[in-house]
Protein backbone atom coordinates (compact mmCIF):
# COMPACT_ATOMS: atom_id res chain seq x y z
CA UNK A 1 0.00 0.00 0.00
CA UNK A 2 1.15 3.48 -0.95
CA UNK A 3 0.12 6.55 0.82
CA UNK A 4 0.96 9.78 0.00
CA UNK A 5 1.67 12.44 2.47
CA UNK A 6 1.74 15.25 -0.22
CA UNK A 7 -1.51 15.59 -0.56
CA UNK A 8 -3.37 19.09 -1.31
CA UNK A 9 -4.75 20.97 1.22
CA UNK A 10 -7.85 22.11 -0.65
CA UNK A 11 -8.17 18.21 -0.77
CA UNK A 12 -10.41 16.09 1.40
CA UNK A 13 -9.16 12.87 1.50
CA UNK A 14 -12.02 10.02 2.30
CA UNK A 15 -11.51 6.15 2.79
CA UNK A 16 -14.02 3.87 2.49
CA UNK A 17 -14.19 0.96 4.10
CA UNK A 18 -15.83 -1.23 1.61
CA UNK A 19 -16.88 -3.95 3.97
CA UNK A 20 -18.85 -1.75 5.89
CA UNK A 21 -20.12 0.04 2.89
CA UNK A 22 -20.90 -3.02 0.93
CA UNK A 23 -22.23 -5.16 3.38
CA UNK A 24 -26.12 -6.03 3.05
CA UNK A 25 -27.45 -8.08 5.85
CA UNK A 26 -30.94 -9.07 4.05
CA UNK A 27 -29.91 -9.46 0.14
CA UNK A 28 -29.08 -12.71 -1.77
CA UNK A 29 -25.42 -11.33 -2.23
CA UNK A 30 -23.97 -10.06 1.30
CA UNK A 31 -21.19 -7.91 -0.78
CA UNK A 32 -23.17 -5.01 -2.82
CA UNK A 33 -20.87 -3.50 -5.13
CA UNK A 34 -23.67 -0.99 -5.87
CA UNK A 35 -23.35 0.41 -2.14
CA UNK A 36 -20.25 1.21 -3.02
CA UNK A 37 -20.73 2.72 -6.30
CA UNK A 38 -23.77 4.97 -4.73
CA UNK A 39 -21.00 6.06 -1.89
CA UNK A 40 -18.25 6.98 -4.43
CA UNK A 41 -20.79 8.75 -6.75
CA UNK A 42 -22.00 10.67 -3.74
CA UNK A 43 -18.39 12.07 -3.32
CA UNK A 44 -17.68 12.68 -6.85
CA UNK A 45 -20.85 14.58 -6.57
CA UNK A 46 -19.88 16.96 -4.28
CA UNK A 47 -18.58 20.76 -4.61
CA UNK A 48 -15.38 20.27 -2.74
CA UNK A 49 -12.12 18.18 -4.54
CA UNK A 50 -12.37 14.78 -2.98
CA UNK A 51 -9.65 12.20 -3.14
CA UNK A 52 -11.22 8.61 -2.46
CA UNK A 53 -9.64 5.51 -0.68
CA UNK A 54 -11.25 2.71 -1.42
CA UNK A 55 -10.22 -0.47 1.09
CA UNK A 56 -12.21 -3.56 0.21
CA UNK A 57 -11.17 -7.44 0.64
CA UNK A 58 -9.27 -9.22 -2.39
CA UNK A 59 -11.49 -12.25 -2.29
CA UNK A 60 -14.01 -9.86 -3.84
CA UNK A 61 -12.89 -11.30 -7.65
CA UNK A 62 -15.70 -9.02 -9.72
CA UNK A 63 -13.59 -8.27 -12.10
CA UNK A 64 -15.83 -5.61 -13.84
CA UNK A 65 -16.33 -3.80 -10.51
CA UNK A 66 -12.60 -3.36 -9.95
CA UNK A 67 -11.99 -2.37 -13.08
CA UNK A 68 -14.79 0.89 -12.90
CA UNK A 69 -12.81 1.85 -9.49
CA UNK A 70 -9.58 1.76 -11.01
CA UNK A 71 -11.04 3.50 -13.53
CA UNK A 72 -11.92 6.28 -11.70
CA UNK A 73 -9.56 9.33 -11.54
CA UNK A 74 -9.96 10.33 -7.94
CA UNK A 75 -9.91 6.98 -6.47
CA UNK A 76 -7.05 4.64 -5.25
CA UNK A 77 -8.15 0.98 -4.98
CA UNK A 78 -6.84 -1.06 -2.32
CA UNK A 79 -7.20 -4.89 -2.18
CA UNK A 80 -6.55 -6.05 1.07
CA UNK A 81 -5.63 -9.58 1.34
CA UNK A 82 -5.39 -12.27 4.54
CA UNK A 83 -9.37 -11.10 5.33
CA UNK A 84 -11.23 -13.76 7.58
CA UNK A 85 -15.11 -13.03 8.82
CA UNK A 86 -14.73 -10.44 11.03
CA UNK A 87 -10.98 -9.81 10.70
CA UNK A 88 -10.19 -5.96 11.14
CA UNK A 89 -7.83 -5.45 8.52
CA UNK A 90 -9.26 -3.57 6.42
CA UNK A 91 -10.90 -1.14 9.18
CA UNK A 92 -7.02 -0.84 10.20
CA UNK A 93 -5.88 0.18 7.06
CA UNK A 94 -9.40 2.56 6.51
CA UNK A 95 -8.54 4.06 9.93
CA UNK A 96 -4.46 4.74 8.81
CA UNK A 97 -4.98 6.49 5.71
CA UNK A 98 -7.54 9.13 7.54
CA UNK A 99 -5.06 9.66 10.08
CA UNK A 100 -2.21 10.00 7.74
CA UNK A 101 -4.15 12.39 5.92
CA UNK A 102 -6.00 14.23 8.37
CA UNK A 103 -9.52 13.27 6.21
CA UNK A 104 -12.64 11.09 7.08
CA UNK A 105 -13.53 7.92 6.87
CA UNK A 106 -16.75 6.55 5.74
CA UNK A 107 -17.97 3.49 7.86
CA UNK A 108 -21.13 2.56 10.44
CA UNK A 109 -18.10 1.05 12.84
CA UNK A 110 -18.49 2.69 15.91
CA UNK A 111 -15.91 0.61 17.53
CA UNK A 112 -13.03 1.90 14.87
CA UNK A 113 -11.21 3.55 18.02
CA UNK A 114 -10.36 0.02 18.78
CA UNK A 115 -8.46 -0.71 15.92
CA UNK A 116 -5.95 2.28 16.92
CA UNK A 117 -2.43 1.48 18.86
CA UNK A 118 -2.19 4.96 18.94
CA UNK A 119 -2.02 6.65 21.67
CA UNK A 120 -2.31 10.55 20.15
CA UNK A 121 -5.39 9.59 17.81
CA UNK A 122 -8.11 9.34 20.29
CA UNK A 123 -11.85 7.82 20.76
CA UNK A 124 -13.07 11.45 19.82
CA UNK A 125 -10.55 12.09 17.32
CA UNK A 126 -11.56 9.01 15.18
CA UNK A 127 -15.63 9.44 15.67
CA UNK A 128 -15.09 13.30 14.80
CA UNK A 129 -13.83 11.88 11.52
CA UNK A 130 -16.52 8.83 11.28
CA UNK A 131 -18.79 9.43 8.37
CA UNK A 132 -21.80 7.34 9.10
CA UNK A 133 -24.22 6.29 6.29
CA UNK A 134 -27.85 4.47 5.83
CA UNK A 135 -29.01 3.54 2.44
CA UNK A 136 -32.40 4.49 0.66
CA UNK A 137 -34.00 2.73 -2.25
CA UNK A 138 -31.82 2.56 -5.53
CA UNK A 139 -29.48 2.16 -3.26
CA UNK A 140 -29.19 5.84 -2.87
CA UNK A 141 -26.23 6.86 -0.38
CA UNK A 142 -27.33 9.32 2.43
CA UNK A 143 -24.08 9.96 4.87
CA UNK A 144 -24.25 11.49 8.49
CA UNK A 145 -21.96 13.99 8.54
CA UNK A 146 -19.24 15.03 11.40
CA UNK A 147 -19.58 18.33 12.71
CA UNK A 148 -15.47 18.16 11.61
CA UNK A 149 -16.35 18.03 7.83
CA UNK A 150 -18.62 20.73 7.76
CA UNK A 151 -15.62 22.62 9.42
CA UNK A 152 -13.19 21.16 6.78
CA UNK A 153 -15.64 22.13 4.17
CA UNK A 154 -15.82 25.90 5.20
CA UNK A 155 -12.56 26.42 5.55
CA UNK A 156 -12.18 24.90 1.94
CA UNK A 157 -14.58 27.16 0.75
CA UNK A 158 -13.59 30.56 2.04
CA UNK A 159 -10.65 33.14 0.47
CA UNK A 160 -7.44 32.56 2.04
CA UNK A 161 -4.59 35.32 2.60
CA UNK A 162 -1.85 32.77 1.18
CA UNK A 163 -0.39 32.21 5.03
Amino acid sequence: MTINLQESSQQIVVSIDGMSVAFSQHASQKFDCDRIRACVQYFEELDVDIKIALFMPAYIENEDFRKEMKSRSNLDLHLVTGMRPKSPRDDKYTLGETVLSDGFFVSNDKRMHEHSNNKLVDRAWISSRRIGFRFGKGPVFIPGFPEQWHKVCAELRSPRDGN
